[in-house]
């Protein structure tokens, strides 16, 4: 199996939670990349697509996997095949800070003490 075999709908109800409820050609649920009162993400089976109606953000199932892990297409593309059954086994790359990043939280672990 194909992680494109997978529904995108099927994979954000797995990794996230969110329960889509159809409405019209697509099915709608609550964005998990912001603070959401009313659905806003909407979701298109046919296309295979995904796109916040508030401005989050849009894209495949990888997409999703990816924004909402912090992974890469790699590391998003393995972990939905693993979790809908291909026999893979994923195991996550963490992406490292950056440079910059590192050095702040060691100048703030200097002067907390």
């Amino acid at each position: 199996m194909n992680w494109r075999d997978v529904s995108v709908g099927d994979v954000i109800q797995r990794f996230s939670g969110v329960e889509l409820k159809p409405r019209g050609r697509e099915l709608w649920g609550l964005c998990q990349f912001h603070a959401d009162k009313s659905p806003s993400l909407a979701v298109n089976p046919d296309k295979g697509v995904w796109i916040c109606r508030a401005g989050c953000g849009g894209g495949s199932s990888a997409d999703f996997v990816m924004k909402l892990n912090n992974l890469s297409f790699r590391d998003a593309v393995a972990m939905i095949e693993n979790e809908f059954g291909t026999g893979r086994n994923w195991q996550p790359v963490k992406r490292q800070k950056p440079p910059e990043i590192l050095l702040g939280e060691r100048i703030e672990n200097v002067f907390t003490w």
